[in-house]
């Protein structure tokens, strides 16, 4: 009895001394540019193969040795850190932007920045998110020396014209070769067939890219374009490199972002006049031309030519009209994306799915894009696949810009302020020349819609023929399907 007594007594013991040499630490890790936090960070006792992974909130709990000083905090994409070990730990982790413009991605794969030669330069996804537009390449205006981006309308998914280091041609085509994941993606705004829609319809194929699935973009600018992609890269290439998988626990992202947009106060001499000073103005060059000895004569002659002319009696209470007001409104922009990331070491994994929405500025104009995404990249030994699958949908309505008074804002800056809307009946008055609120009425006016489809689908398999030397084949199909 004496002896079980004795060997009980040292087993609590023991327990209590293993017990005694750990202590439990806890923590948050969240993002330096959103406060947001890190979700899968591994976070692992420096020295040890002892760890965890933070969880939805950015958490993290470990039981570790008491002799432990230090932890060492990682995450694809930002830098990793070393801090001392404390109470309630709270560590904020930095975005790897060293790393990202160490690596450029050409034709066959990618090369540390230092070893190459030509002119080129890497954007981080990061950057393309900080601005919500419809086209991604507007993001890159002012990060690129040498490009240039200019956007023939202000329309959401509108064409945008970009060139890199100035145009080469006067009569060709000045756009340059844009390669998303290793397949060249038409995009050209010139010819009859072009994937971009026609005239005033031209909204850009890159506008079906959700800049939430990009990783880093890379803008070839000089003569390794060309050897890399032939003739078609005379003007440049701007490679696209999408999201992937990562091993590891699943880790979710959800984003959501809204916001307004409107037409600023005008220079005063773009302004549009009410109905008083159009009467003021009209008497005073009536004077001027002595037509009228008095302002009273000269507001008689006025309403004798707007009623021959309008059937409109200006000395009747007229509403004054203020037509540009009537064509402009706050546009509204809604843009949610969830992605799911994770695999093991032999298969990785990305699916994400998002919806942007954007109203325009201009009565009758707007987008809507439904986008969706799947990568998976797996390995047995020697043996690598992968396949990648982007798909989108956007519906576009939006407006004339290149005719004359058919455009609603040339048209609103011939239009008087007695020249009314709509009728007593509640009717539009189509005696209004070119009315403008008529011809943009989404359900009675003009119809101007664009559905634009897209599809990329991107196969390859890798063979590691030895450490140094990779055989890869890389297929694909890009669909664009154009209805307008």
């Amino acid at each position: 009895m004496k002896k079980l007594t004795f060997l009980f007594l040292c087993l609590v013991l023991g327990i209590g001394l293993a017990t005694a040499q750990t202590k439990e630490v806890s923590g948050t890790v969240i993002s330096a540019e959103d406060a947001m936090p890190v979700i899968g960070a591994s976070v692992i006792v420096k020295g040890t193969t002892t760890g965890t992974v933070t969880d939805y909130d950015g958490k993290f709990s470990l039981n570790v040795p008491t002799s432990a000083k230090t932890l060492v905090i990682s995450y694809i994409g930002m830098e990793s850190q070393e801090v001392a070990i404390v109470p309630n730990m709270k560590v904020t982790l930095k975005s790897d932007t060293q790393n990202l413009e160490e690596v450029v991605v050409t034709g066959y794969g990618v090369m540390k920045k230092a070893a190459f030669t030509g002119a080129a330069q890497v954007v981080g996804g990061d950057n393309l998110t900080k601005r919500t537009d419809a086209n991604f390449m507007k993001s890159l205006e002012g990060s690129v020396a040498g490009l240039q981006i200019s956007s023939f309308t202000g329309q959401p998914g509108a064409f945008a014209a970009t060139t890199i280091r100035g145009k080469g041609s006067v009569n060709s085509g000045t756009e340059p070769l844009y390669v998303i994941d290793g397949i060249a993606i038409y995009s050209d705004k010139m010819g009859v067939n072009s994937a971009s829609g026609s005239g005033d319809m031209a909204a850009s194929p890159m506008a079906n890219i959700n800049p939430n699935d990009i990783e880093s973009i890379t803008v070839l600018k000089d003569a390794t374009a060309t050897a890399i992609y032939g003739a078609r890269a005379a003007n440049g290439v701007i490679v696209v490199t999408t999201k992937k998988g990562a091993q590891g626990k699943a880790r979710f992202n959800f984003s959501a972002k809204a916001g307004t947009s409107f037409v600023n106060a005008l220079d005063h001499n773009y302004e549009t006049v009410n109905l008083d000073r159009y009467k003021d103005i009209w008497k005073e060059g009536i004077l001027n031309a002595g037509m009228a000895e008095n302002m009273d004569e000269a507001g008689s002659v006025l309403n004798n030519y707007v009623n021959s002319w309008y059937g409109v009696n200006l000395a009747e209470n007229i509403q004054s009209v203020d037509w540009l007001d009537a064509v402009l409104q706050n546009g509204t922009t809604q843009d949610y994306n969830l992605s799911v990331q994770g695999g093991n070491e032999s298969m990785r994994y990305y699916i994400s799915g998002g919806y942007f929405e954007n109203t325009g500025v201009l009565i009758g104009t707007g987008m809507k894009r439904y986008s969706g995404r799947l990568s998976l990249d797996g390995n047995q030994g020697r043996l690598g696949y992968g396949l990648s699958v982007s798909g989108a949908l956007s519906d576009i309505d939006n407006s004339m810009t290149e005719s004359q008074y058919i455009n609603p804002i040339v048209a609103v800056y011939d239009l008087r302020p007695f020249e009314q809307i709509r009728n007593a009946d509640g009717s539009y008055n189509l005696d209004a020349y070119y009315n403008p609120v008529a011809i943009n009425d989404k359900n009675n006016g003009d119809k101007r819609n664009q559905k634009q489809t897209t599809l990329v689908v991107n196969p390859y398999v890798t063979y590691k023929l030895t450490d140094n030397l990779t055989w890869k084949t890389n297929a694909g199909l890009s669909l664009i399907d154009l209805n307008e």
